[in-house]
């Protein structure tokens, strides 16, 4: 393999974040649309890969387009861990990425919860704090709990479509690059 495409895959996929990243501030968007360039290099590089983007992607965008990602690099390191260790342990099956990116939704959500709650008292966005207000109001939940319900579906749209674009994109990989990457494109 190439000892330089790893380094371009990695910088693609951090500049694909940073652009997710800088287009959910721009807009004030309810999700973070930094996981495709995660997960993307998850799929292709393995878990380390998929690590390594997460933590320079939320450091980059925490220090050049909104400071509240930097809290939050913990949650893009393990998504890109666990997409590159299920895309490895699986062969890339699409059916697998996609149970996958549902479970990674479920583990990201309860590593940024504790965040939100304790660094920023609560969730980010105004339109959430509403939903999780109106929750705990009917149904007696606490806080936390309220929010994650209130969270939870944009987390699994913003992971699973993630995940799919990548697929998407690791189908329209060339063959070479593939077997480059030492990648069996049988399953793919």
């Amino acid at each position: 393999m190439s000892t330089k495409l790893p380094y371009l895959i990695t910088a693609f996929g951090i500049s694909v974040n940073v652009l997710g990243g800088f287009i959910a501030t721009f807009y004030e968007l309810p999700i973070f649309l930094n996981n495709l360039g995660t997960i993307l290099c998850g799929l292709l590089l393995g878990p380390a890969g998929g690590a390594i983007t997460g933590l320079f992607s939320n450091l980059i965008i925490g220090s050049t387009v909104n400071s509240i990602y930097i809290p939050f690099t913990i949650v893009n390191v393990v998504v890109g861990f666990v997409a590159g260790y299920a895309a490895i342990k699986h062969n890339r099956e699409f059916t697998s990425m996609i149970v996958h990116a549902f479970l990674i939704s479920i583990i990201a959500l309860c590593l940024a919860m504790p965040i939100e709650i304790f660094i920023f008292g609560g969730p980010l966005d105004q339109t959430l704090i509403s939903y999780a207000s109106t929750i705990t109001a009917n149904t007696g939940l606490n806080m936390f709990t309220a929010t994650y319900f209130a969270e939870f579906p944009l987390m699994v749209a913003d992971i699973v479509l993630s995940a799919i674009w990548a697929y998407a994109i690791l189908m329209l990989l060339p063959t070479k690059v593939l077997t480059m990457l030492k990648i069996n494109n049988e399953n793919i």
